[in-house]
């Protein structure tokens, strides 16, 4: 009988071990997911990288134009291959046409890229902010309610260890009890069935 007991005990202790491991699963991916997020976040930090060089371009171009000319246009290309946020495109096909005009000898186009370039700037900041807020609270957020999830499975598994074993194995002893007095000649010795299972 004890063998039947802790079969079932060592089953429900498997069932037990998977649940804590895929809990272990659910936080290890959990963190993923942040790692990920900040990957998302990398795009706008790209952005910011792009108007910085071209910042600093745009304040050589009048020294010496011809070599900051193609510093300025191949970040230009970058940035307008990056675009993450609404209204970023706008500044930067402005952008695109002030510097066509700064490469046509239009002077006066610096100020009005610096101003496009800072905007741009200030665009992928706040956005980065905003999403490294909301990021950082849903992983929070996630976590807590895994925790408290895991931390009630656990519970559920250990009463689940220590309480099935006994539900399955009271009815086999009381008839195992039950044939012990029947086989000591104990006739009048009856076993109440309480369920139809």
């Amino acid at each position: 009988m004890s063998s039947v007991k802790n079969k079932i005990r060592a089953g429900t202790i498997f069932l037990f071990v998977l649940v804590v491991i895929s809990g272990a699963f659910s936080i290890y991916f959990l963190f993923k997911h942040k790692s990920d997020s900040e990957n998302i976040i990398r795009a706008n930090y790209e952005s910011l990288e792009f108007v910085s060089r071209m910042q600093m371009a745009t304040d050589s171009i009048l020294v010496e134009r011809s070599a900051w000319i193609d510093t300025f246009s191949v970040h230009l290309i970058q940035q307008q291959n990056n675009i993450t946020e609404p209204g970023e495109l706008e500044l930067t096909q402005n952008l695109q046409i002030k510097f066509n005009n700064l490469k046509a000898g239009d002077t006066s186009s610096v100020n009005f890229i610096k101003k496009y370039l800072q905007e741009i700037f200030d665009l992928n900041m706040a956005a980065i902010k905003a999403k490294s807020f909301n990021s950082e609270k849903s992983t929070k957020d996630a976590l807590t309610y895994l925790i408290a999830i895991v931390s009630i499975i656990i519970l559920v598994g250990l009463t689940f260890v220590y309480n099935f074993p006994s539900i399955i194995t009271n009815p086999v002893n009381r008839l195992t009890d039950a044939i012990a007095e029947i086989s000591n000649k104990n006739y009048k010795h009856r076993i109440h069935i309480n369920s139809k299972d």
